[in-house]
C-alpha cells in the first residue's frame, strides 16, 4: 500500500515526465527559463506552481519567454490537478489537443 508521501512522489514523477517530454518536443527547448526543468520535482521549476497540500502541479505560466512548438506531446492526463495554462506571447502552432476540452478543473487557458 502506498503511503501519502509515496503517492505524492509518484504523481510528481508522472507530472515531471509529462512536462519533460513536452519540453523536448519544443522547437527551442533550451530557453533559459526551461533550464530549471530537470529532475523529478517540478514544484521547484520556474513557471510551475504546485498545490501546497498535494504537491501536484496546478499552474504553468510560460508567458513571454519565446517558446516555439506545439502542445501535441503534452499529456494533460498526467496533470490531475491542472487548473491554469498561460502561454501568451509565444509561438505555438498546430491544433489545440482535444483532451484540453474535457479537463473539468481547467479554469484558465491563455
Amino acid at each position: 500500500m502506498a503511503t501519502p508521501f509515496h503517492a505524492a512522489t509518484k504523481i510528481q514523477s508522472n507530472e515531471a515526465n509529462a512536462l519533460l517530454k513536452w519540453k523536448a518536443s519544443l522547437d527551442n527547448n533550451s530557453k533559459p527559463l526551461l533550464s530549471s526543468w530537470t529532475g523529478n520535482y517540478p514544484c521547484r521549476w520556474e513557471g510551475i506552481t504546485c498545490d501546497d497540500d498535494s504537491k501536484s502541479i496546478y499552474k504553468v505560466n510560460l508567458t513571454d519567454i519565446g517558446l516555439k512548438g506545439t502542445l501535441q506531446s503534452l499529456d494533460f492526463s498526467s496533470l490531475p490537478k491542472f487548473r491554469s495554462l498561460s502561454l501568451r506571447n509565444n509561438s505555438f502552432y498546430g491544433i489545440v489537443p482535444y483532451h484540453i476540452g474535457v479537463m473539468s478543473d481547467l479554469e484558465t487557458l491563455d
